[in-house]
């Protein structure tokens, strides 16, 4: 080989390993998220090369110092798991979407997103903690939920969650254990009007309409009525590597649209 094509041979490597880190964590699941420590390293070495240290390390820093931890919360008798999901309510009490000992892992789906495990887990993963004290006030869904994803708590106090193993958006009313209101398709992945793929998260309007984010595999927003009917949706695959390529993104476009805000004028 001539030094020009070890040279072409050494970036072809490294940018096959960066392709591979992306499509892993973008694709298939997030390294960021659910804690895999090779992936992790990759895509902060990438950042590094990209936007070089300084950018990074100054990020971190001015975020760091907007922190004030209060080492009494939780109560230290709060097991809270692998926590998926936080929100809070009018009274300022959280909601926790906890996967207990769950692991999302590279296996747990298969190249069709369909979820390779059995059973749902065991446990309560729905807890609410006082804001006061750290203690869980209630909790419920053991036996009703795989891999938990987004919780969401509207202006009437009723929550919904996310689950991106049953391909399931769920809705509990102020007060109760009992779902009102169940969308997508159990346990099947799937992009019409009657399934999800891996559906991340729910934003809800003062009016009760609302959005959810869909999500992992499909690349778009879906608008409901507040009855659930589907209004309208958006969204195209951006292509995982787009931004990284110099490539304009056009607008509604995205790669893993993962959390939603909703700002009402």
């Amino acid at each position: 080989l001539t030094l020009d094509k070890l040279t072409m041979a050494a970036y072809f490597g490294i940018i096959s390993t960066l392709v591979a880190a992306l499509f892993s964590a973008c694709v298939s699941f997030s390294p960021l998220d659910y804690g895999y420590p090779d992936q992790q390293q990759d895509l902060y070495q990438a950042a590094l090369d990209l936007f070089g240290p300084q950018a990074y390390e100054q990020e971190v820093s001015d975020f760091e110092s907007d922190i004030i931890e209060d080492p009494r919360w939780p109560n230290p008798s709060t097991d809270l798991g692998i926590t998926a999901g936080v929100a809070t309510d009018s009274n300022g009490d959280v909601y926790v979407f906890t996967r207990g000992s769950r692991e999302w892992t590279q296996g747990s789906f298969s190249d069709k997103n369909v979820f390779t495990g059995k059973d749902a887990i065991d446990h309560d993963v729905i807890m609410k903690i006082s804001s006061k004290t750290g203690k869980v006030i209630d909790s419920w869904g053991s036996g009703m939920f795989y891999m938990p994803h987004g919780i969401s708590v509207d202006s009437e106090d009723n929550i919904w969650v996310t689950d991106v193993a049953l391909h399931q958006v769920f809705k509990f009313p102020n007060g109760s254990k009992e779902a009102s209101l169940t969308l997508g398709t159990k346990l099947e992945p799937g992009d019409d009007d009657t399934h999800f793929c891996k559906p991340t998260d729910v934003a809800v309007s003062s009016t009760g309409e609302f959005f959810v984010s869909d999500g992992y595999c499909n690349s778009r927003i879906i608008k409901y009525s507040k009855e659930g009917k589907i209004l309208k949706q958006w969204g195209e695959d951006a292509g995982v590597l787009s931004v990284f390529m110099g490539k304009s993104v056009p607008n509604g476009a995205f790669n893993v649209p993962h959390g939603l805000a909703l700002a009402e004028d």
